[in-house]
């Protein structure tokens, strides 16, 4: 299975956040992890084979968690979605992760 790693910044109302991202994606399904406000929380939904993509999962702060429905595009070198959880929205772009 293909492993996509990125290093992600997450618009919110507080400012950027910054942290990371890593998906499997096996067939039309992705799996993965996102790792931002210290909480790692998994993620998963479909990807078709132009990099279109949907996502389920949550964004959790020390006050709350929002549960969102994602869409956008990933591939090997990005990842650009926009999560939309009740009248709020995220914004969430990357770049794959450059191993040092």
């Amino acid at each position: 299975m293909p492993e996509y790693r990125y290093d992600i910044m997450l618009e919110t109302q507080l400012g950027d956040k910054s942290g990371k991202l890593m998906f499997q994606i096996d067939g039309n399904s992705i799996e993965g992890v996102c790792t931002v406000l210290g909480f790692s929380v998994p993620c998963r939904g479909m990807i078709d084979q132009k990099g279109n993509c949907t996502l389920t999962g949550q964004i959790k702060t020390f006050m709350t968690t929002y549960e969102y429905i994602g869409a956008g595009y990933v591939d090997h070198d990005r990842v650009d979605l926009v999560l939309n959880s009740g009248k709020k929205r995220f914004y969430l772009t990357g770049t794959a992760f450059q191993k040092k």
